[in-house]
């Protein structure tokens, strides 16, 4: 008499893990893309928050606060007495997010006591952050809105 096994032959195993490599395969780009993606907003909403809270220092402490971009970090900086300023945050948005950072209109976006951005352009300050190719804006609208891709000049 013949003993049943229950188990898996080693052909079935060869077929097995074949289907899981040829799925892996298919799926491994668009699981990059995602990660990507994933990355890159992340990076826009950090850089959307990194100006609420430039703002809200400006507002606690009745003075000048900045965000200075240089390269892919991001510094809060606030005014001190003798006009000099000081660092209050700093991230690095290229070594957390692996996105790449660029200041429109220019590096530096100021907030004044009362947290509002005056405006000097029709161009609202933002910061473009972009990771393979695409990109995403955290801006200031009007005169102290934050913004996430809604980067049109609003009073």
């Amino acid at each position: 008499m013949r003993v049943k096994r229950r188990a898996f032959t080693l052909v079935e195993m060869v077929v097995i893990l074949a289907v899981a490599g040829i799925v892996l395969t298919i799926a491994m780009p668009r699981f990059a893309d995602a990660i990507a993606t994933s990355n890159r907003l992340s990076g826009v909403r950090a850089a959307a928050a990194f100006l609420t809270q430039a703002k809200a220092v400006a507002i606690e402490n009745g003075r000048r606060a900045r965000v200075a971009q240089s390269g892919n970090v991001l510094t809060i900086e606030l005014e001190n007495d003798n006009g000099t300023w000081s660092v209050r945050a700093q991230r690095d948005f290229g070594a957390q997010y692996g996105v790449t950072l660029r200041s429109i209109p220019d590096n530096t976006i100021v907030f004044d006591s009362r947290g509002m951005v005056p405006v000097v352009s029709i161009i609202p300050p933002t910061i473009v952050v972009t990771r393979d190719g695409k990109s995403s804006r955290a801006c200031v609208v009007g005169l102290a809105k934050v913004s996430v891709n809604r980067c049109d000049f609003i009073q």
